[in-house]
């Protein structure tokens, strides 16, 4: 017999919403209420992306994808067929990237153009772009400037963590171009802060953190490069692309935040607080809340926000748990 995992909590860009999926069931949450707003799916559920203002968002159930309101009761009538299990994926304001797994090593991006009706028009080759054995653990957009940031791991034991480390990029246009294949990185990113209000990006490393200019791609320009005090465990940016939110560990459930400004570091808010839960997310708003989200029993959600004016909030949240499987 298998005992129910503890949920793990996807954050929207800015933090106000967590989405939770168990089997047949979405559930939605304000995390500065604790409200709860469950959406019945028409198949298993497995993976919810936010758009960037949290209005909307992509839901994939069985071998499909449709878009939500945040707001609407059940899923857009319009939906896309996903050909391959769903890795990772990122959803914009008018266009939707997902990396499917195509085989058992095997990767493909795909990616959707997004209506106003909430439809889903491909775009792109029918069978996407085909990536070859790469395991992709991270993806952000930068519609402004047309590409897509990939992040993860090449060889043919990619998807059991074992390869070479990969940065890219992928122009959104019908041909999907490879823009960038990682040249010119001062070192081996485990975190990816992308896109700055600029379009530049800034990969971190333990306690070191490079901004970079992707202005002239395939090549890049190092324009800034610092190390830091404390540990950069896991990392946020805002939506704006202006505030950068980092955690770290202390002693025993302990932990550390702070938020601050990208250009210069002023700091705008900071807290210490117990994390008593598993599969952490983070994120920051553009007025500098942080709302940290995990799963702290299989049938609770932790949430953690901390500002500058109202210091460190914390509240349980009743979720739907996972079945027990024999």
């Amino acid at each position: 017999m298998r005992l129910p995992n503890a949920p793990a909590p996807i954050l929207s860009p800015s933090g106000a919403q967590a989405a939770v999926v168990q089997d047949n069931v979405l559930a939605l949450i304000d995390t500065a209420t604790g409200a709860r707003r469950d959406i019945a799916l028409p198949a298993h559920g497995s993976g919810v992306a936010f758009a960037p203002d949290d209005a909307r968002l992509a839901v994939a159930a069985g071998n499909a994808v449709a878009l939500l309101r945040v707001g609407a009761s059940a899923l857009a009538q319009v939906r896309a067929a996903l050909p391959g299990a769903l890795f990772r994926w990122v959803l914009g304001r008018e266009v939707l990237v997902a990396v499917l797994r195509s085989g058992e090593r095997e990767s493909v991006l795909c990616a959707w153009r997004v209506g106003d009706d909430d439809s889903l028009t491909p775009l792109g080759p029918p069978d996407g772009l085909a990536l070859g054995a790469l395991a992709v653990y991270h993806m952000a957009l930068d519609e402004a400037r047309g590409r897509v940031l990939l992040g993860g791991v090449r060889g043919r034991g990619a998807y059991s963590g074992d390869g070479t480390p990969f940065t890219g990029s992928v122009g959104l246009t019908p041909d999907l171009p490879v823009l960038w294949k990682g040249e010119g990185l001062p070192f081996t990113p485990h975190a990816y802060l992308y896109p700055l209000e600029d379009g530049d990006l800034v990969i971190t490393q333990r306690d070191r953190m490079a901004r970079l200019s992707l202005n002239a791609l395939p090549d890049v320009e190092v324009v800034d490069e610092r190390a830091f005090d404390t540990p950069l465990e896991r990392v946020a940016l805002s939506p704006n692309g202006r505030l950068l939110a980092w955690m770290w560990a202390g002693e025993g459930d302990a932990m550390n935040l702070h938020v601050a400004h990208v250009a210069g570091l002023q700091p705008v808010a900071s807290g210490r607080f117990t994390l008593a839960g598993n599969f952490p997310a983070l994120a920051v708003d553009d007025a500098g809340t942080a709302t940290i989200v995990a799963g702290a029993r299989p049938d609770q959600m932790l949430v953690v926000r901390i500002s500058a004016g109202q210091g460190v909030r914390t509240q349980s949240v009743t979720v739907p748990a996972e079945a027990d499987s024999a």
